[in-house]
């Protein structure tokens, strides 16, 4: 008996992987470009680039809009603010492989398994490591340097669920046990 609300949330986080993955893409192609034409993005701005919070990188084109512009932050920080996102990138790839491999054993009824708590204990370490890169980001801006810090709650928040959920998962592996010593 199959789950229909899980095989969609299966399919789901695997579209979510393609549209990380394409997302990434034209990221790096938008850098690409940029290094071989770089008057083809001077109407096109970075808003709030040095801000801390996760992969903010908010491009915007038009005459109103505020920000900076890809040859008013210089190579070195642009490169920076990649290496930055391509964290974010990986981070959340792995959490979006860790939650699909969750799914997966949960539509195979292998629900409350070590496999599972296991899965919970480093999707809780990948949210702490994806509220520490969030935690602060600088940059260097006309000689001067900007730090900017923020508390990232919700990085925060999922470890903690994750915790919580492999505690559960836990329990359940113990309830599972004690029902089939039973029989």
């Amino acid at each position: 008996m199959h789950n229909h609300v899980i095989r969609i949330a299966i399919l789901v986080t695997r579209i979510a992987i393609i549209l990380l993955f394409s997302l990434y893409a034209v990221l790096l192609g938008t850098v690409v470009y940029w290094q071989i034409e770089p008057s083809a993005f001077d109407q096109w701005t970075i808003a709030q680039p040095f801000h801390a919070g996760a992969a903010n990188f908010n491009i915007q084109k038009g005459a109103l809009v505020s920000g900076m512009t890809f040859n008013e932050i210089g190579v070195p920080m642009l490169y920076w603010l990649l290496i930055r996102t391509s964290v974010f990138f990986v981070l959340t790839w792995l959490i979006l492989k860790r939650i699909l491999k969750v799914l997966i054993s949960v539509n195979d009824q292998r629900t409350f398994f070590t496999e599972n708590i296991n899965h919970f204990q480093r999707l809780a370490m990948l949210g702490i490591l994806f509220a520490l890169v969030s935690l602060f980001n600088f940059g260097t801006l006309d000689g001067q340097t900007i730090f900017h810090f923020a508390i990232p709650f919700e990085p925060l928040l999922f470890s903690l669920a994750c915790w919580v959920l492999g505690e559960i998962f836990r329990e359940g592996g113990k309830f599972r046990e004690d029902s089939t010593s039973i029989i």
